[in-house]
């Protein structure tokens, strides 16, 4: 073999060290780069799996931020609703504290007109003590001064004088003791009261009573027959001051828990709610209280140059009810 090709074979040698170098570089490039790419393709994986846990906790966040809005609105649905309920809870309260108010200042001043008719009986009973009963005591005891200065021919014509003072004396306080409360009221009830009182009324007064009852022949509790008699009592006695009318009609019956009046006339009328504002009228409010102590009611109707109707409803099943023993 010739230098030449010596030379040729040796650089061919060369040539092909240099291309295993090469290829060598290149293999172990590729090998690097297939590292890279499973350690990026880990990596990618990692990614993955913590993107998927991010997704994963952007929905639970989504759906408990969507659970949180909806208790919100649950929760403001519900103030709302309850903050209405209150509203309207107070509004009853205010209605209802304005409406006690109203019927305490209405009690008060029932109660007021309730004095006021008491002083003004009380004054009426002074004044028939001492225009009445006063006077004919007066005129016994002069009678009694004169005879003892009499012969004693002429003292039995005094002393019948004042036997005659007596037995008017007598009656004035008869009369008196009735109109304060008819023992009969108590010994034999409402309705024979009622008959003895008309009876009386006409003969006093002139006015003509018609009486329709019906369920009255029992007894009733005390403060209810008492209240019935001093309704009628007091309604009849303003027919015969201010109605100006010779005829008045009474109605009363009687259900097992209730105990109904009615008093009309057909005479001038009046304005109830005018009386009563004006407080003119110490009856008037003297019946109010009478029918609102037992839990009943009582109302008036009029019309001026028409009628007068009042309408008493009183019960039966309270403690004044009850049947006096």
């Amino acid at each position: 073999m010739s230098d030449d090709e010596l030379m040729e074979e040796q650089q061919i040698l060369l040539a092909n060290r240099e291309r295993m170098v090469s290829i060598q570089d290149r293999l172990n490039e590729i090998i690097g780069n297939q590292e890279k790419i499973l350690a990026n393709q880990e990596r990618i994986k990692e990614l993955s799996r913590t993107n998927a846990s991010l997704r994963e906790q952007i929905i639970e966040r989504q759906k408990a931020e969507e659970a949180l809005r909806q208790a919100r609105d649950e929760l403001e649905m519900r103030v709302r609703e309850r903050t209405a309920e209150l509203a309207q809870a107070n509004e009853v309260l205010q209605a209802e504290i304005a409406e006690r108010r109203r019927v305490e200042r209405a009690r008060t001043e029932l109660l007021r007109r309730l004095v006021t008719a008491q002083e003004d009986e009380r004054r009426h009973i002074a004044r028939e003590l001492h225009d009445q009963i006063g006077q004919i005591l007066t005129g016994l005891n002069l009678a009694l001064e004169m005879s003892l200065r009499l012969p004693p021919e002429e003292i039995r014509h005094k002393l019948r004088e004042a036997q005659n003072m007596v037995n008017d004396l007598i009656m004035q306080v008869r009369n008196l003791s009735l109109d304060l409360r008819p023992a009969m009221l108590d010994d034999i009830g409402l309705l024979p009261a009622l008959l003895w009182h008309f009876e009386r009324y006409t003969a006093q007064t002139g006015v003509r009573v018609t009486f329709e009852h019906r369920n009255l022949e029992r007894r009733f509790g005390t403060e209810v027959e008492t209240a019935a008699y001093r309704i009628v009592q007091e309604a009849l006695t303003n027919v015969a001051r201010h109605a100006g009318v010779a005829h008045a009609t009474v109605h009363a019956w009687a259900s097992n828990d209730t105990l109904c009046l009615q008093v009309e006339d057909e005479g001038c009328g009046f304005d109830p709610v005018a009386a009563q504002n004006a407080r003119a009228s110490s009856g008037l409010a003297g019946m109010y209280e009478r029918a609102l102590a037992l839990g009943g009611q009582l109302r008036i109707e009029s019309a001026l140059g028409a009628y007068t109707r009042l309408l008493a409803e009183l019960p039966l099943n309270g403690a004044g009810g009850k049947n006096p023993a």
